[in-house]
């Protein structure tokens, strides 16, 4: 066997070496020597990875003629990565590499942007944890083995050019002349880029910023690009100022509070405002409906295709994603450490208690943390739900058992409540090409006219998503009814955190913007009769303006946007009360915090936070025959029996009082617990230990 690995590494290093021969001529891999090789090598890098992230060829053309300085800069970012070959002995080995690890992450782009529009960045590296759980959403098996397939192939190829690529001198000379060169064209190409607004570093719309600037310049920036830059006029005295005039302001509170819940819909918009594309019916006939009898505007949102939580983060906090780095997510880093003034805190000082719903995993973007640092009492995730139904292909959880799971919150209190809730069944991906096998959906969908389709070029997914949007709009009218029919005074808040991942333009928009999203507010109490709509809204002013109309006016930021919308400091004093809040640096600096009087944290932690409307407890235990039944309230199907700090994988399900599992009884002495365990192992909450009675052994 041995002889056999050795004839075959010997024929692949010879097939190298002809291979690199026949380039070089008769001075062998005098190329690798080159800096015109490596320019060349970089243009042509450069030009594959934007191929395959534009997922044309023409457009690549388009963006490197159009856009030559860009693309030449995007050039030099890359060459950078093939200068240490010049420094090196191994030069073959180290050119391959870089290749390889430039095409790798033009390869994730691609995918990124095929998955859920908005770019890939140096977030969802950090993300990653986070993402991995619904990864096979995305990619099938073979996808997966064959991605994993390259990366161990290319980590082979580098590993086998390593060890038996032939050595070169090294030109340090040559390699230092070209690194400070090529550090001062970087540097000063910057500064002439953005000053000619070639470049740009504020990137307001992500996927314009990457097909203006191209991958690599905007992924760079995404590097150091994080955390929020301090205003240039921001000091204490500026923050005390700015406080001052906020607090002049109206903050009464009405004697009369109602419930209030936001329902943020996953991927909805009103599809009727497709201008290429005819239904066979209405796919959100009750959004339409009751449009006709709420209060409707439009929010503009900060996502597209993806990014939920950065939609959520601004209508929770009324704080604007605009202040921060490319393509960030807020809740992975300052809400991940410190808590902030939120919508829910606000509430909670008035009297409220706080509520966060969503029919998917609770360690999702670690809503379970970071929800602690937003002021929410409890937060029930569908770990805490039982009989969910997945939709079509088994992949996202229907959001008709949302319904249930409100008024359960409802009736778990004797006070006011504020419900915030997150749906997901309408979430990508979409089935590309051809519907699920057995599939006959209930809205079909054609193009008006056939030659206009380069804007949603897949109709297969589009009817696919629209008869997932529709089962969310029963959802819609059902949750109205129903709160209609509830005896407290109630608010419903619809409103869509983004459109979905199908390639739609501003041209197929009847009103050309796919960064908004309609909203809906009604109640059981008339409020809809005061006012027909609040107009068209930011998504960071939108519980602010909901707030007035229900003549709620506490909270700094609240009372901002109530008071001062329109006004020339607005955004000014947005952004330096914004950065006092939750500013930081790459370095891990934060701001100092003058609103907070120096504090790092705005309210403690809500440590306490409950996971669950209603509380996991263990009632008694039995034990016959090898075969250990737990007995309590509230299970769920991911509940698991914890035995020795060791979960059970085994546990049976039987129903909401019964859990079952095999066990040793001489292992029961450590105690028994059930504990709530996430879809990616995380263990989310855990009832208190329970010792049962260990039977005599026979």
């Amino acid at each position: 066997m041995k002889t056999f690995f050795k004839k075959i590494s010997e024929k692949i290093r010879t097939f190298f070496r002809a291979l690199f021969e026949k380039i070089a001529g008769q001075d062998k891999l005098r190329y690798f020597d080159s800096v015109r090789f490596y320019i060349l090598l970089s243009i042509l890098t450069n030009f594959i990875v934007e191929v395959i992230n534009r997922h044309s060829f023409k457009s690549a053309f388009v963006f490197m003629f159009v856009h030559f300085y860009v693309f030449l800069y995007n050039a030099l970012i890359i060459f950078l990565l093939f200068i240490p070959a010049l420094f090196l002995r191994r030069k073959i080995f180290w050119t391959v590499f870089a290749f390889l690890w430039v095409l790798g992450f033009g390869i994730a782009g691609g995918i990124v942007t095929l998955c859920r529009v908005t770019p890939f960045s140096m977030i969802d590296i950090l993300n990653l944890k986070s993402v991995l759980p619904i990864i096979p959403v995305y990619l099938n098996v073979f996808e997966i083995i064959l991605f994993i397939a390259l990366i161990v192939m290319g980590l082979a190829l580098v590993v086998f050019l390593f060890i038996k690529m032939p050595k070169r001198k090294p030109a340090f000379v040559k390699g230092i002349l070209t690194a400070v060169i090529s550090a001062a064209l970087v540097v000063s190409g910057f500064f002439f880029g953005t000053g000619t607004k070639m470049l740009s570093t504020n990137f307001k719309n992500l996927v314009d910023a990457y097909n203006q600037y191209g991958f690599e310049y905007c992924f760079a920036i995404s590097i150091f690009d994080r955390g929020i830059e301090e205003p240039k006029d921001y000091s204490e005295n500026s923050i005390y100022e700015i406080i001052d005039r906020i607090k002049s302001c109206d903050d009464s509170v009405p004697e009369e509070k109602p419930n209030i819940i936001f329902v943020q819909l996953e991927s909805f918009f009103d599809v009727n405002n497709l201008n290429n594309v005819v239904f066979s019916e209405n796919p959100v006939k009750n959004f339409t409906r009751y449009s006709n009898e709420g209060i409707t505007g439009k929010v503009s949102v900060p996502v597209i295709g993806g990014g939920t939580v950065n939609t959520e983060f601004e209508v929770l906090t009324g704080l604007s994603l605009e202040f921060f780095g490319v393509g960030e997510y807020p809740y992975k880093t300052a809400l991940s450490q410190y808590t902030c003034e939120t919508v829910a805190y606000n509430l909670m000082e008035i009297g409220y208690s706080t509520h966060a719903l969503h029919n998917y995993q609770g360690s999702f973007y670690r809503r379970n943390e970071v929800y602690k640092n937003l002021g929410f009492q409890s937060f029930t995730s569908m770990e805490y739900m039982s009989g969910i139904e997945l939709n079509v292909g088994n992949v996202w959880p229907r959001d008709v058992i949302l319904t249930d799971e409100i008024l359960k919150i409802l009736d778990s209190t004797t006070g006011t409540d504020f419900i915030f809730t997150v749906s997901v069944q309408p979430h990508g991906k979409y089935p590309p090409n051809s519907l699920p096998e057995d599939y006959e959906p209930a809205i079909t969908a054609e193009f008006i006219d056939p030659l206009k389709e380069e804007g949603i070029s897949d109709l297969a997914g589009l009817i696919y998503y629209v008869n997932q949007l529709s089962d969310t709009d029963l959802f819609v009218g059902e949750l109205i009814e129903k709160i209609r029919a509830y005896d407290e005074k109630t608010v419903l808040v619809f409103y869509g955190d983004h459109l979905p991942s199908l390639s739609i333009t501003n041209d197929d928009m009847d009103d050309s913007n796919i960064y908004q999203t309609p909203y809906l507010i009604v109640s059981n109490f008339g409020l809809e009769n005061q006012i027909d709509t609040l107009g068209d809204l930011n998504t960071y002013q939108f519980s602010a303006e909901v707030l007035k109309l229900l003549g709620i006016h506490n909270g700094n930021i609240t009372k901002l946007h109530q008071n001062f919308s329109g006004k020339v400091n607005y955004k000014v004093w947005l952004y330096n009360l914004e950065y006092d809040m939750i500013g930081y640096d790459i370095l891990g600096g934060i701001s100092p915090r003058h609103i907070y009087g120096g504090k790092t944290d705005y309210y403690p932690k809500m440590e306490d936070m409950k996971m669950g409307t209603y509380p996991i407890l263990i009632e008694n235990c039995s034990y016959d025959e090898g075969i250990l039944t737990v007995y309590g309230f509230n299970f769920t199907e991911y509940s698991k029996i914890v035995i020795g700090g060791i979960v059970i994988d085994e546990t049976e399900f039987i129903d909401s009082t019964t859990l079952r599992c095999p066990v040793i009884a001489s292992r029961l002495l450590s105690g028994v617990r059930v504990s709530q365990i996430s879809a990616n192992g995380t263990e989310l909450s855990s009832t208190d230990i329970f010792y049962p009675e260990i039977p005599e052994e026979k």
